[in-house]
């Protein structure tokens, strides 16, 4: 009787055991899951914050270029008024030498 009694707490021991480590497993896999869960979280995270620093650098290259462009114009019109006064001394002193 007491050795069915030993056995008894053995196999209660045993189960006890086994149900303890089926818990600690499961709370592992949890802390996993989590962990897993917290990366995916940052990398995306992360995904935009980079998508969102290249659109801001997108935005100010274009605004250079832009800036650049309506340079060039702005100094082609003044060569191109320039051009214009120059012609019209030009002109203005060929009248001169034909009427002197």
């Amino acid at each position: 009787m007491e050795a069915q009694q030993i056995q008894l707490y053995q196999m209660k021991e045993k189960q006890a055991r086994r149900m303890a480590e089926i818990e600690f497993d499961k709370m592992w896999h949890e802390v996993t899951m989590k962990e897993a869960d917290a990366l995916a979280a940052r990398m995306e995270y992360d995904a935009i914050e980079r998508y969102r620093r290249d659109m801001e650098c997108k935005q100010y290259s274009d605004y250079q270029l832009e800036q650049r462009r309506k340079q060039r114009e702005n100094e082609k019109e003044m060569l191109r008024q320039e051009s214009l006064r120059f012609k019209a001394i030009w002109d203005a002193e060929n009248k001169k030498e034909e009427k002197g």
